[in-house]
């Protein structure tokens, strides 16, 4: 799961745009790979700009949720568009409101890391 650093923007209709490794890619709704090719500076610079929370002009966009990962963290940060975080770092599960709060805090079952890897597209 934590192979290497990434961005992946899931959006409401259920297409993805992803960097991962170098390579950007562009999935459809039913995760057929439309586009993909080196990733450029421009490509970094816009999902990264999306990924530092989920603005409106996210939303507009049609971005459902943010999904980063850190290779060297062993962490996979998902922030939805309401503004719900969930952070799956070093075995432990935090779930935090829109307002910054903790509502979750414990060890990470194996249930969450399916749930996570599933919405990755790695089950």
């Amino acid at each position: 799961m934590f192979r290497a650093d990434g961005i992946n923007l899931i959006y409401t209709n259920g297409a993805t745009e992803r960097i991962a490794q170098g390579t950007y890619e562009r999935l459809d709704g039913h995760g057929r790979v439309i586009e993909r090719r080196s990733a450029t500076s421009a490509d970094r610079s816009r999902l990264g700009g999306l990924r530092d929370g989920i603005s409106s002009v996210a939303r507009r966009s049609g971005v459902e949720s943010v999904i980063t990962i850190s290779a060297a963290r062993k962490s996979i940060k998902i922030v939805d568009s309401a503004g719900w975080t969930e952070l799956l770092q070093n075995n432990r599960y935090v779930l935090t409101d829109p307002n910054g709060n903790v509502v979750t805090k414990r060890a990470a079952t194996a249930k969450d890391i399916a749930r996570i890897s599933a919405e990755l597209g790695l089950s």
